[in-house]
């Protein structure tokens, strides 16, 4: 009886030991913090930058209903836009080496404005 609770016992700490440590699992990048660039901002044209994420190989990003479109830049300018007129934009990383990171989760989404007619 004292052999076979020692048997379970080492079992029970090989399991442990085993179980629950994926250091093999991809880290999630970052996800970026997209800001409104108000200096280049005109009545026509809204600029958005965020931080370079380290190991992402560029962005997607989403301008209003649009569908997803992929940068290198951290930064995205839209144009032809109505003056005092309200859009909604967000980014995500995506991974250069998808065997060692996932893409981010999509960023806050934020509220950016064109400025009003001069």
């Amino acid at each position: 009886m004292k052999t076979f609770k020692l048997f379970a016992a080492a079992a029970m700490l090989a399991a442990v030991a085993c179980g629950g440590d994926d250091d093999d699992a991809p880290a999630r990048l970052a996800a970026p913090a997209p800001v409104q660039n108000m200096e280049a901002t005109t009545s026509y044209k809204v600029v958005i930058e965020w931080e370079s994420v380290a190991n992402a190989a560029g962005y997607s990003c989403v301008f209003d209903d649009s569908a997803p479109f992929y940068t290198e830049s951290a930064a995205a300018s839209f144009g032809a836009l109505r003056p005092a007129s309200t859009h909604a934009f967000k980014v995500m990383s995506v991974a250069d080496d998808t065997g060692a990171y996932l893409n981010s989760e999509w960023s806050q989404t934020i509220t950016v404005e064109t400025t009003a007619a001069e």
